[in-house]
């Protein structure tokens, strides 16, 4: 084997090898980060969903607070019998303290 033959054979493999670790690093550091941003983006997809299911149900709570009692209140007026006025219409249950004024935020401020 000729002394030519034998630098190309060394350098190919030098530049093989060394290509190859490169890129196998150069993988592994970009794998890295995007298995980072990806955990960051799965991580606030799920903070954005559990806050929106907890505002529908805190929307249910609210619904439920605001009708409740009218359920005694429906079930007193459509009894057969009325003989009794004490009925159970609900006491313990209080009256809705936070009245939503969301659908008045479209009146205009000025003109009226």
């Amino acid at each position: 084997m000729s002394l030519r033959t034998r630098t190309l054979l060394i350098t190919g493999s030098v530049a093989l090898i060394l290509l190859l670790a490169l890129s196998f690093s150069s993988r592994l550091a970009v794998l890295r980060g995007f298995e980072d941003v990806e955990t960051e983006a799965a991580l606030v997809d799920v903070r954005r969903v559990h806050s929106e299911i907890a505002d529908v149900l805190e929307h249910i709570r609210s619904i439920g607070g605001d009708w409740g009692p009218w359920d005694d209140t429906y079930e007193f007026v459509a009894a057969a019998s009325k003989t009794s006025t004490s009925a159970t219409i609900s006491a313990t249950k209080p009256w809705p303290t936070s009245i939503s004024t969301s659908w008045c935020s479209w009146a205009p401020t000025s003109g009226w």
